[in-house]
């Protein structure tokens, strides 16, 4: 079996191979970035499992610049006559091309290296592993009798990756993951509830049954707990977010207005708006991509090769943070800032990592006691609508969600609506927990109070 150095090894040598044939044409800037990923996984659909595979691919993204203009291919092949070829193609594209001056590869800096989350044992689980995990993740979901399970699954990914360039710049990391899934209904005899799920990743094999257990116990509760659901009451006025919640209509709005080549194109509504007040001061956003406990979005270098780092996005309400890559940074007259985001088949774009959405608390919020905050009032799980990040505007129906009455949880809701603005609700957050929830999506967030939403029963 291959050890992770020996991958990055054949990686670095056949992007060397692609770097020297576009280094035949003078005033040629070139960069390749490459992965080998080893994925197995296994499928429980319906009633058995169904489905187990296993693939191993290697591709590499080959970004070259000539005057100006830019030229992109991909390839799966290991062959060098196959990536010589593909080399000598992105020339020819780029000649073809509109120019832009801003188009860049990574300056050559000093922190260079290779970077790893490397758990030997989870590179050595076999095919029966997979499936005695998955059958954890089955168990656990059917020690509730009125579930209904519509698919598991459990994927192990062991992933190399590179990215090396014609300024001399190169960077490796090598990790590995496995994370689960499971989706199904609540049902009995008389009803069927909407569709949720749940699950995990962990790079480690030590934490991978104890992860399991826990996700599946949210789980049922969740499935559970979305039974015999009563209409809402309509009012105008404070909501409780629940995490998933958080990530979903939060989260993303602020990943979208923080994004450089938006601020660039005009498009964010927070142009021009670093270091103002942009939220509700009990609210702090960071990026935390180094995290090594939250595997799916661990990355030590960006999709061009730039070292990432920590980034508080808001800091106490206010803008701290605009993320770049190397073509908007040129474009805005700054420097790219780790967040060039995609892989080996894409274009960078601009994207942030491990998000922790947290509150800025002088003391303890727990969970019970936001609820009690809110008193009697509709609590949002998930949202499924329409939300637009540049006008603000969002509505559409809440799903698994439910009704607080006097601070305790009373019943479910069904065709519940509600709307509101994004901008209007970052600036009207009642409380913040200070309990974090690890997501399905590995973004951490606590439960929150807003204020100013319609909420319209069925």
């Amino acid at each position: 079996m291959k050890t992770p150095q020996d991958v990055i090894t054949e990686l670095m040598k056949n992007s060397e191979i692609m770097l020297n044939e576009c280094e035949t044409t003078a005033g040629v800037n070139s960069e390749v970035f490459a992965q080998h990923i080893i994925e197995s996984s296994v499928v429980f659909e319906g009633t058995d499992f169904s489905v187990s595979k296993s693939n191993t691919t290697s591709i590499y993204g080959i970004r070259t610049i000539v005057d100006g203009k830019l030229g992109f291919m991909t390839t799966n092949s290991n062959e060098s006559s196959v990536l010589r070829e593909i080399a000598s193609e992105t020339k020819q594209l780029a000649s073809l091309s509109v120019p832009s001056e801003h188009h860049r590869i990574a300056e050559k800096t000093e922190r260079m290296g290779y970077s790893e989350n490397f758990d030997p044992a989870l590179q050595t689980l076999s095919p029966a592993d997979l499936y005695h995990y998955l059958q954890l993740v089955v168990d656990e979901a059917f020690k509730e009798k009125k579930i209904a399970l519509d698919r598991a699954e459990i994927s192990c990914v062991l992933q190399f990756w590179t990215m090396s360039n014609s300024n001399g710049f190169s960077q490796q990391a090598a990790a590995t993951n496995c994370s689960w899934y499971a989706m199904g209904m609540g049902k009995t005899e008389t009803e069927v509830t909407s569709f949720d799920y749940d699950g995990g990743c962990v790079w480690n094999k030590a934490n991978l049954e104890s992860e399991i257990i826990k996700t599946m116990a949210r789980f049922r509760q969740s499935l559970t707990g979305s039974l015999s659901p009563r209409p809402a009451k309509d009012y105008k006025g404070a909501v409780l977010l629940h995490p998933v919640a958080v990530v979903d209509i939060l989260g993303h709005a602020v990943e979208f207005n923080a994004n450089g080549k938006n601020h660039v194109d005009g498009i964010s509504s927070w142009k021009n708006q670093v270091g103002e007040q942009v939220a509700s001061e009990l609210l702090t956003i960071r990026e935390t991509p180094l995290n090594k406990e939250r595997p799916a979005g661990w990355n030590p270098f960006d999709r061009e090769g730039i070292s990432t780092a920590n980034h508080e996005i808001i800091k106490e309400g206010r803008l701290n943070f605009i993320g770049h890559n190397c073509f908007s940074a040129h474009q805005s007259g700054t420097k790219p800032t780790g967040n060039a985001s995609g892989d080996a088949s894409s274009l960078p774009q601009i994207g942030f990592s491990n998000l922790v959405i947290e509150g800025v608390n002088n003391q303890e919020v727990s969970d019970a006691m936001i609820g009690r905050e809110l008193g009697t009032g509709l609590v949002l799980k998930r949202f499924s609508g329409n939300s637009d990040p540049i006008s603000g505007q969002f509505s559409g129906v809440v799903k698994n969600s439910w009704w607080l009455q006097n601070g305790e949880r009373s019943h479910a809701v069904d065709e519940t609506m509600v709307s509101g603005n994004l901008f209007e609700t970052l600036q009207q957050i009642q409380a913040v927990g200070s309990n974090l929830h690890t997501t399905i999506g590995g973004a951490q967030a606590p439960y929150i109070l807003i204020d100013g939403i319609s909420v319209t029963g069925g």
